[in-house]
């Protein structure tokens, strides 16, 4: 028993010392890999799609796809998992450096009376990690403010990316329709010409002519089906379904036209309002810090020690170490040239997205000057156009007008028509280019920015 009591008294305070250090431990465990492929078949397997308004059998408007697209994206859960790890660093930054623990052990090989085996422990702290400890924390919350920030900017693409895609998909479709409604005119054309021909009453030249109408239209309503399919592949995509999911949309309000002060305003206040400006300004105030911590770290390091040693003369003392660095050949002089390159090529590229989002936003304003212009064109000529069309087909079914004049006149029609369509879809994708460079909310119905 006294055995027992002594042991407990000599080992207790390392036993519990032991004890915790290895409570406050984090203990492993493993996570493995899923190799399991699923993609979400229907809108309610979705973040967002699980509401009443938001079925498979209902169609979306452009805020719903926006919404549905920012909750599920995969490229943004990926987003969104990095910032755990800023924000993992920056709780390992804000933890000071731990203390060194030392310990020694000397056997005597000589056989001398009163030699005993001497001893020595030493506890020490590298006061530099103090001193470094202020600008290390700031570098790397700047670095999270970052991140979040670079997390906003893409989120922000994503929801510009969705209604880009909506629009896409609206006006392809509308294409479509107009191109479905001529093929069918010019099924029943040919048609009808290949029977007068065999009955005798049409041209070989009439008949030739149709064909290369009909064949010609087909083609080209396969390779508009084509791109179609293809924008809605990327949009469900983009709101996390199988890309082989179609998604119902129903027409929402165009994009509405910035007027010029606005444009200037917004543009003015680009470097308070637009997020990856916002993450720039962030990543260069981290470097700043970064650049202070290393001018720090030139000066002499230094490391201070409590010892407490017995020889083997039995002798016990007490004492106080400090090391310190000589900053004769290095000085952290690299790090610093290193640190300050950063920094100004950081500065540069925060000066040329300025620079350049000036110029882009510059070139869309003319841009849509010009689209205007052709759109003004377009409906000027076009309802003449179509009134030349309905003059012409009576006078070709009696054979009073050249096949190849009249089809010409139509397919030009049908051309011009589409091409309106083509230069709406560009003004609008044109107003949803401003929007992003401007950093100009997109709000909903009921006003909420998405």
């Amino acid at each position: 028993m006294n055995m027992k009591r002594q042991f407990a008294k000599s080992h207790g305070l390392p036993i519990v010392l032991i004890m915790t250090l290895l409570s406050g431990c984090t203990t492993y465990q493993a996570k493995p890999l899923n190799d399991y492929i699923s993609l979400p078949q229907a809108l309610t397997q979705l973040k967002g799609g699980d509401k009443q308004s938001v079925s498979s059998s209902v169609d979306l408007d452009v805020y719903q796809v926006a919404a549905i697209a920012l909750l599920n994206n995969r490229d943004l859960n990926i987003k969104r998992a990095q910032l755990h790890v800023n924000e993992a660093q920056l709780v390992s930054a804000k933890l000071f450096a731990d203390p060194q623990l030392s310990a020694n052990f000397d056997q005597p090989t000589s056989n001398a009376p009163g030699i005993v085996n001497a001893w020595g422990i030493g506890l020490s702290y590298d006061v530099m990690s103090l001193i470094t400890h202020s600008s290390q924390v700031k570098s790397v919350k700047y670095q999270v403010q970052q991140a979040k920030l670079d997390m906003e900017w893409q989120e922000w693409q994503v929801v510009q990316q969705a209604r880009i895609l909506f629009l896409k998909s609206l006006s392809e479709q509308q294409q479509l329709n107009l191109l479905a409604s001529s093929l069918k005119l010019y099924q029943e054309r040919y048609q009808r010409s290949e029977k007068a021909m065999n009955q005798g009453n049409a041209t070989l030249e009439t008949v030739s002519t149709d064909l290369t109408s009909l064949v010609d239209l087909t083609s080209q309503v396969n390779q508009l089906s084509q791109t179609h399919s293809e924008t809605q592949q990327a949009l469900s995509e983009l709101m996390g379904l199988d890309s082989r999911v179609i998604v119902n949309l129903k027409p929402s309000g165009l994009p509405s036209e910035i007027d010029k002060q606005d444009i200037e305003t917004a543009l003015t206040n680009l470097p308070k309002n637009r997020p990856d400006l916002l993450a720039l300004k962030a990543g260069y105030e981290s470097q700043e810090m970064k650049v202070h911590q290393a001018v720090l770290n030139q000066f002499p390091s230094i490391n201070i020690g409590f010892n407490h040693a017995s020889d083997t003369g039995s002798v016990v003392t007490n004492g106080l170490s400090m090391s310190i660095n000589l900053p004769i050949f290095n000085g952290n002089k690299g790090v610093i040239a290193q640190e300050r390159a950063t920094r100004e090529q950081l500065r540069l590229e925060y000066k040329n997205r300025l620079s350049q989002s000036a110029n882009q936003v510059n070139n869309l304003i003319e841009k849509r000057h010009s689209l205007n212009m052709h759109l003004d064109s377009l409906n000027l000529y076009l309802p003449k156009l179509k009134t030349l069309v309905n003059q012409a087909t009576p006078a070709y079914n009696n054979g009073d007008l050249d096949a190849l004049v009249y089809i010409n006149l139509e397919n030009s029609w049908i051309q011009k028509q589409l091409e309106r369509l083509n230069v709406q879809e560009q003004i609008s994708l044109n107003a949803i280019a401003l929007d992003t460079l401007l950093a100009i909310p997109f709000k909903s119905a009921s006003g909420e920015n998405k």
